[in-house]
């Protein structure tokens, strides 16, 4: 399946899933769609990027899956202005995600690889 089609089915099962739970922040949902997940894990979890795991990375480390990422984004309740410090950069997903919502977005890691 080629990249783009996997984004987009995969976006399409997480925003279903997030809708049952009843999060609906337009802002939210456009800024996960804007940000492809299958660039913050690595090829040979590209398939299985938007499904509700966690996903190995770099230092021994894991990904949180995107659904947690989404609720805890929602949680937060970001707006244009706020800035958000991320403790833990990990896939850098979930930093990727809160620039789309926030003025400033600063994380840091204690591992460079990840940083």
């Amino acid at each position: 399946m080629n990249g783009r089609l996997l984004e987009k089915e995969g976006f399409a099962g997480l925003f279903l899933r997030l809708r049952a739970e009843g999060i609906a922040d337009k802002a939210l949902l456009t800024a996960l769609e804007q940000t492809p997940r299958t660039l913050f894990v690595s090829a040979a979890y590209a398939d299985a990027a938007y499904q509700d795991r966690l996903m190995p990375i770099d230092c021994g480390g894991f990904a949180e899956s995107a659904d947690l990422v989404a609720r805890l984004l929602s949680a937060l309740m970001i707006e244009p202005g706020h800035r958000v410090l991320d403790i833990g950069t990990g896939s850098g997903f979930l930093a990727a995600v809160a620039v789309r919502l926030a003025e400033r977005v600063v994380t840091i890691d204690r591992y460079k690889t990840l940083v």
